[in-house]
C-alpha cells in the first residue's frame, strides 16, 4: 500500500486555540484567563506578542530574563522543526503547548551550558537505539543532560538532567523519571564497548578516550522544570508536584515563563502556522523525503 504524503493527511483542526489546562480554575476563572490568552495572542507580529507578555511584568529582573527567552525564540525555525509529519500529526493537535514549553525553557535552563555536544548524542542514542545497534525501537529520556569533561583523566560525566513539564504529574510521568536513569546507564555501557568504533564511524571528536560514567543517582542533579505559577491554585500544585519529586529524588525549578505566557504564544503559533502553512508543509514534504531517503539507506 502507497504511504500517504503530507498534503493527503487529515489537516489540523481549524483552531489554534491549546487545550488549556483546567485545573487550576473554576469555571468563571478560567473562561477570564482563556478570554485574556487569546487577547494577548492577537498581535500582528512575534514582536507584538512579546511586547504583550511583557507588559504583564512587573519585576524589572524576571522582565529583562524573560525578554531574553523570547528575543532569542525564532518562529519559523521552530516550526520547522516541530511541524508534524504524519507520524507525530495527532502530537501536534494535543500536545503542542507542551512542545512550545519544552523548546523556550530549554533555552532558559541551556544558555551557558558547555559540552552540549556530548549531551545530545547521548539523547539521540535513547531517542534511536539503533545508532548504538540495540535492538529497542527508543527508551523514554529527559528532555536535556549536563555533561561535565575532566580534561585532566580524560573522561566525561553525566552530572544532571532536567525535564520540561507544563502538563500533571501523573504516574506516567513518575515512572518515566525513574527509568531515566537507567536507560542513560545502558547508553553508557555500550558507548563504552564500543568506543573506538563509534569515535571513527560517527566523528565522536567530543568523547574523550577515556569514555562515559554517570554520577550516582543520589549525587547526580536533577529537577524539573514548570511554568511560573500566577495564582493560588497554581501555587498549590507546585507544591504537591515538589513533595512528589522529592520523594522520588527529584527537585522542581520554575521558569520565567508563566502558564499564561505559554497558552498565549501556543495560540499564537498556531494562528502564525495556519495562515503560512504551505511554505511549511512544502518545507516538511522535502525533510520528510530526505528521512525516508536515509532509512532507505541504512537498511
Amino acid at each position: 500500500m502507497a504511504k500517504k504524503t503530507f498534503e493527503q493527511l487529515p489537516e489540523p483542526k481549524k483552531t489554534s486555540k491549546p487545550i488549556f489546562d483546567r485545573e487550576h480554575f473554576t469555571n468563571e476563572s478560567f473562561a477570564e484567563y482563556q478570554a485574556k490568552c487569546e487577547k494577548m495572542a492577537k498581535a500582528d507580529s512575534f514582536a507584538e506578542l512579546v511586547e504583550n507578555l511583557l507588559n504583564e511584568v512587573k519585576d524589572p529582573i524576571i522582565r529583562e530574563r524573560k525578554k531574553e527567552v523570547l528575543d532569542n525564540f525564532d518562529l519559523d525555525s521552530f516550526l520547522q522543526r516541530n511541524i508534524p509529519n504524519q507520524k507525530d500529526l495527532q502530537v501536534f493537535r494535543n500536545c503542542f503547548r507542551g512542545i512550545v514549553f519544552e523548546h523556550l525553557a530549554n533555552w532558559e535552563m541551556n544558555d551557558e551550558e558547555e559540552n552540549g555536544l556530548l549531551g545530545e548524542f547521548i539523547l539521540r542514542c535513547l531517542h534511536n537505539p539503533r545508532l548504538l545497534d540495540l535492538s529497542e525501537p527508543t527508551m523514554k529520556n529527559p528532555d536535556r543532560l549536563g555533561v561535565v569533561i575532566d580534561r585532566e583523566h580524560n573522561i566525561a560525566y553525566v552530572s544532571g538532567m532536567y525535564e520540561c513539564k507544563v502538563g500533571k504529574l501523573d504516574e506516567r510521568a513518575k515512572t518515566q523519571f525513574r527509568d531515566f536513569y537507567h536507560n542513560i546507564q545502558a547508553i553508557a555501557v555500550e558507548l563504552n564497548k564500543r568506543l573506538s568504533e563509534l569515535k571513527e564511524k560517527y566523528d565522536l571528536d567530543f568523547i574523550p578516550e577515556g569514555g562515559l560514567e554517570l554520577k550516582t543517582f543520589e549525587s547526580m542533579e536533577k529537577f524539573v522544570v514548570v511554568p511560573f505559577a500566577q495564582n493560588r491554585a497554581q501555587i498549590d500544585s507546585h507544591r504537591d508536584k515538589k513533595r512528589k519529586l522529592e520523594d522520588l529524588g527529584w527537585q522542581l525549578r520554575t521558569s520565567v515563563l508563566s502558564y499564561g505566557d505559554i497558552d498565549a504564544m501556543t495560540i499564537f503559533i498556531g494562528n502564525y502556522y495556519l495562515q503560512n502553512k504551505e511554505k511549511f508543509v512544502k518545507k516538511n514534504i522535502g525533510k520528510y523525503e530526505k528521512e525516508e531517503e536515509i532509512k532507505r539507506s541504512d537498511r
